[in-house]
């Protein structure tokens, strides 16, 4: 009996074991056909689903998992293209308990790990927690997670689209049934997730009647660096792309800001040769390769702009230090793909977008800069053709066409490309570049073929629109200058056995003594006119003057240049419309003098004032040109002879439009105010806002004594805007007295003109005398 019972036991006990292990879920049962991949995570995918297979040396990893845009809805956003970062984020995958948690990790507040105050740091920054994934498996060592939901939705962290967006065109919730998972792709030092995200809109852009948005996005996993790089603080004098730190255990009696460039790694291969002062060529090269989809013709003017940045290497004591490459064939490397972190590439997009971009993915925590992708979308070619017309085509024969010599597009291609490198080398705009050489430079063939055009490639200095009919041996074509070399030297000189604190000491004596000398400045965008987009030398209204010189000449050749016998008008409507646009930013470029104020990025100790007025004589010069060249209309622009080819309501409306926007432009709320507080407080002799109103008045109005068209409707603009002003309870209220008065002299100046012998004029004037005084 009790050996019957023994085996029933052993017969039971024997069935639990089998029952308990035919329920085991393996990794492999519960992946039966799905397409594996294997690499910094190991990916599983079939019918929309997607499984993350995570090893134990793979939790709490430092990774940075970027979110950009790869497809976008038809006329969408203008700030918005493809290849647009969503988010970036640091991230670990914790395990707890039958969980694997996605946190956010940050390293923006720091402190000394022996410093007690890191304990509060860290209490004080407690990571989010982006996601849960319960684990599906029972082996040990290893996780498989669901991600479907989480890469499937518009999940936190991911920061698809700005509330201010959704509010803009009126998104609801993303539609599951019309958002997927598009791919998955693993590599061995990133993961890549792609999928199609569809919202509903009531307020769709404009030609949509669908009632949807879809956007199709890509979410990279990328393994950062085990041995994190040596950072370099930032210098707020030179440019450059930087991350921000806090750091709490700092001697300041405060939270120390503190901030580190993004760069490459570059280390010499050589550390006594350039020690020695040899040129060496680094450990790892910064490579790009070229997209197999890149025209044939073209792949020689992307690789030189790529590799102009190696003599600005050279001031950093590194030999072919950037490399361009052809793609490899499937013999050379079958598994190369631009999806892959370990390849650089310079991507070409078959879109309409005139456009091209310079991203790069960096570690949040040293700033060292992992990968690049430059993004050169095809219809850029048509932007760079028409405007060398339009800005060139006047002293350059060369630009008289709508068929540009290859070797002409593909200098200003080079170039581009030059541009975004930079910008992935860790470069941001310079926009003070442009105004270090004096205008008249820019008329010498000896100079222009030697310094170029500016300063920098990172400036918006495309063309020079200076040169005049006659000018010999011109460079029309802007290229790397002198401020590249020495931002290019100052961020990737490589300095052995030193900290990057002693590193500040030896490159704050580097910008001590350059960032006076115009050539070696840096700027961006503000009050100071020397930091304008898109324009060239050191005196805004002559270059304006000789810019609208050759504009007038190319207005009068513009159809014999683009439109041959047979063809419609078609091309030349497009560029009539994008030659008001060129005359826009040369007249802007002179209204920035008005109310304007120099920035000079300097420290103390350094023989300048950070910053101060422009001078009056210099903002009454300002408004002298557009008196010229605005206010007295511009009648060579609507030339009937040109206009009546291509359009049916003429361009008054169109020209009106720019004269008015640009009055309210200088009398702008904030304009006036800045210009007040900058009178009374900041050095030099600024313009008065009375002076600057009374100004305007004399001009537009008072000195016209027999206004054409454009004219009457500009004092019209310019009476109904005061009377604007007068009741803005933004402006300061000494400036609305000054309204006021100004007021005042118009309405005695109208009614004084009411009656005339012209009826056109008497109307006009009964009508301003009208407005100003009418009280209902």
């Amino acid at each position: 009996m009790q050996k019957i019972v023994l085996s029933l036991l052993l017969i039971f006990s024997t069935m639990g074991f089998a029952q308990k292990k035919e329920n085991v879920k393996s990794i492999d049962s519960l992946t039966i056909d799905m397409e594996k991949d294997k690499g910094l995570i190991t990916t599983y995918y079939a019918d929309d689903k997607v499984f993350f297979e995570l090893s134990d040396s793979l939790l709490q990893k430092d990774l940075l998992m970027v979110t950009r845009f790869v497809q976008l809805p038809t006329n969408f956003s203008a700030y918005i293209n493809a290849g647009s970062k969503t988010s970036e984020h640091l991230i670990h995958f914790v395990k707890k308990g039958k969980n694997i948690l996605l946190k956010q990790i940050s390293y923006s507040n720091i402190a000394d790990l022996g410093d007690p105050i890191q304990q509060s740091v860290t209490l004080n920054n407690f990571p989010p927690i982006l996601a849960s994934f319960p684990i599906k498996n029972e082996e040990q060592s290893v996780y498989l997670i669901d991600v479907t939901d989480y890469f499937n939705k518009d999940s936190p962290g991911f920061n698809i689209l700005r509330e201010s967006v959704k509010k803009d065109y009126k998104l609801g919730s993303p539609d599951a049934k019309r958002s997927f998972i598009d791919g998955v792709k693993s590599f061995p030092q990133n993961t890549e997730v792609r999928h199609t995200l569809t919202y509903t809109t009531t307020k769709p852009p404009k030609g949509n009647k669908t009632g949807s948005l879809s956007f199709q996005i890509n979410h990279s996993i990328i393994e950062l660096p085990e041995n994190p790089m040596q950072v370099r603080y930032k210098d707020h004098r030179v440019g450059w792309f930087s991350l921000k730190r806090i750091d709490y255990s700092s001697d300041a009696l405060k939270s120390d800001e503190k901030e580190i460039i993004r760069r490459w790694r570059l280390e010499p291969s050589d550390l006594e040769a350039y020690a020695n002062g040899e040129l060496v060529t680094p450990v790892k090269p910064i490579v790009y390769y070229l997209d197999p989809a890149t025209p044939l013709k073209w792949r020689p003017y992307f690789k030189q702009g790529i590799e102009d940045w190696n003599t600005a290497f050279e001031k950093a004591g590194f030999k072919n230090a950037i490399m361009a490459k052809d793609p490899p064939s499937k013999e050379e490397n079958p598994d190369f793909s631009p999806e892959d972190v370990r390849y650089s590439t310079v991507r070409y997009v078959a879109s309409t977008t005139r456009n091209a971009v310079g991203p790069s993915v960096s570690d949040p925590r040293t700033g060292e800069i992992i990968e690049s992708d430059i993004i050169w979308y095809h219809n850029h070619l048509r932007s760079y053709r028409n405007r060398y017309l339009l800005e060139t085509g006047a002293a350059n024969p060369k630009a008289r066409t709508l068929h540009t010599p290859e070797s002409e597009i593909g200098e200003m291609m080079r170039r581009v490309i030059s541009h975004e490198v930079g910008h992935a080398l860790g470069l941001p705009h310079n926009m003070k570049a442009s105004s270090a050489y004096p205008v008249d430079s820019l008329r010498s063939g000896t100079f222009t073929q030697k310094m170029g055009i500016a300063t920098t490639i990172m400036d918006y200095a495309r063309y020079n629109y200076v040169a005049q009919p006659g000018d010999q041996n011109i460079r029309f074509v802007r290229q790397l200058g002198p401020y590249d070399d020495y931002a290019i030297g100052w961020g990737y000189r490589y300095y052995p056995n030193q900290t990057a604190e002693s590193e500040k000491v030896i490159l704050k004596a580097m910008v001590d003594a350059k960032s006076l000398n115009p050539l070696y400045m840096f700027g961006g965008r503000n009050l100071d006119p020397n930091t304008q987009t898109e324009n060239i030398g050191d005196d805004p209204v002559k270059a304006s003057q000789y810019g609208i010189q050759n504009l007038k000449i190319v207005a009068e050749n513009i159809e014999n240049w683009t439109t041959p016998n047979g063809t419609d008008f078609t091309d030349l409507k497009e560029l009539y419309n994008e030659m008001i646009g060129v005359y826009r930013r040369y007249v802007y470029h002179v209204a920035t003098i008005v109310g304007g104020v120099h920035e000079t990025l300097a420290n103390k100790g350094q023989n300048a004032t950070p910053y101060t007025n422009v001078a009056a004589a210099e903002q009454l010069r300002a408004l002298n040109f557009l008196n010229s060249y605005v206010w007295n209309s511009p009648l060579w622009l609507m030339d009937s002879q040109l206009v009546s080819k291509f359009q049916e309501k003429g361009g008054l409306e169109r020209i009106s439009n720019l004269q008015n926007a640009l009055l309210h432009r200088i009398l702008n709320t904030e304009r006036l105010n800045s210009m007040l507080s900058t009178h009374a407080t900041l050095e030099g002799p600024s313009l008065t806002v009375n002076a600057l109103m009374e100004t305007l008045l004399q001009q537009i109005v008072k000195d016209n004594s027999n206004p054409d068209l454009l004219e009457r409707t500009l004092q019209k603009s310019l009476v109904l805007h005061l009377l604007t002003l007068k009741e803005d309870d933004k402006l300061q209220p000494e400036i609305q007295g000054m309204v006021i008065a100004n007021l005042q002299m118009l309405e005695t100046y109208f009614k004084s003109k009411r009656k005339h012998s012209n009826p056109t004029l008497e109307t006009h004037y009964q009508y301003c005398y009208h407005i100003l005084t009418k009280t209902d």
